[in-house]
């Protein structure tokens, strides 16, 4: 698992909500591979700050520093097989997690889709994609972890693909569910 951090993000992170501040330090403490972006911007006490907190959070990630996220591809593949085979194994057998992808073909109603979002099990963990809505004109981008929902207006038009992330995920459920709000049947 390879996770990318914005160096200046990480270090001004107490400005970010505080879900937004546990999606990062979980976003670290599970990666494999950590690669640091815009190292370049940071002084050498605050570089040295920063790994010390990345490796506090996550002492066996190896740590790559980037600027322009220049990175070589023989840095990213250094896990052997033996420990990817292992670490996806623990995740299929111990934490059971699943994906389901959706692809919204219009636009559905805001207050339907928080409703929804408001009655998920606790079993997903975490959704992001780009939404539509009715009220509105544009694309939204939708994160969500740890309970709450972030919506943000883009300025790309983009496809409408949205990510769920979860403990056995009843992937049929979900699909009836969201094609229901696109009817508006929601």
């Amino acid at each position: 698992m390879i996770t990318t951090i914005d160096a200046t993000r990480w270090v001004n992170r107490q400005q970010l909500s505080i879900p937004l501040q546990m999606l990062l330090k979980e976003q670290v403490r599970h990666a494999d591979v950590l690669i640091v972006n815009k190292t370049d911007i940071l002084r050498p006490d605050e570089q040295a700050k920063l790994s010390f907190e990345l490796q506090t959070i996550n002492s066996e990630a190896r740590t790559i520093f980037t600027t322009f996220s220049n990175v070589r591809i023989e840095d990213i593949h250094l896990l052997s097989k033996r420990m990817r085979n292992e670490h996806e194994r623990m995740n299929i057998e111990r934490l059971r997690i699943q994906t389901y992808v959706h692809t919204f073909a219009s636009p559905i109603d805001l207050d339907v889709f928080e409703h929804w979002v408001r009655q998920l099990p606790d079993t997903i963990y975490r959704m992001k994609g780009f939404l539509r809505f009715t009220h509105t004109s544009g694309v939204y981008s939708f994160q969500y972890a740890y309970g709450t929902p972030l919506y943000m207006k883009e300025e790309m038009n983009v496809p409408l693909h949205f990510v769920i992330i979860g403990e056995q995920l009843d992937k049929q459920k979900l699909k009836q569910q969201l094609d229901d709000m696109q009817k508006g049947e929601g």
